[in-house]
């Protein structure tokens, strides 16, 4: 049994235009830039957080019902977290990849080093407010 004869190299002649060498091109190093994005993204949330809960002290202030403002709270930094890091993430950009993911890990992060107390998911501290 014989192998058949090898295809036709393609027209134009080998290597293709543009590729000195023969090889194929090498990839592009994203990894590094959707890494330090994703830690970005993580520093970005914090301060985020920060923000929301003081505007979230200004409302307890003012109203009567906490639990209303607790899981507003918690809906809204989950929607910031990953309503806007899941867009991020399906932009598609190695940046916006990075910063997406970075927002998500850093809403993970912030719930369980601070048991839910920072992200609203722990309700028992809005009845002491």
């Amino acid at each position: 049994m014989t192998n058949p004869p090898p295809p036709e190299p393609p027209p134009g002649g080998w290597p293709p235009p543009g590729d000195p060498d023969g090889r194929p091109p090498r990839p592009t190093g994203d990894a590094g830039t959707v890494v330090g994005h994703a830690v970005t993204g993580v520093f970005l949330y914090w301060v985020v957080n920060v923000a929301v809960w003081f505007i979230v002290l200004n409302f307890v202030s003012q109203v009567a019902s906490t639990t209303v403002v607790g899981i507003t709270n918690a809906v809204v930094l989950a929607g910031i977290a990953f309503g806007v890091g899941g867009a991020l993430v399906a932009e598609g950009t190695p940046r916006a990849k990075g910063l997406g993911i970075g927002l998500m890990v850093g809403w993970a992060l912030t719930s369980v080093l601070s048991v839910g107390i920072c992200t609203g998911l722990n309700p028992a501290i809005y009845g002491g407010l």
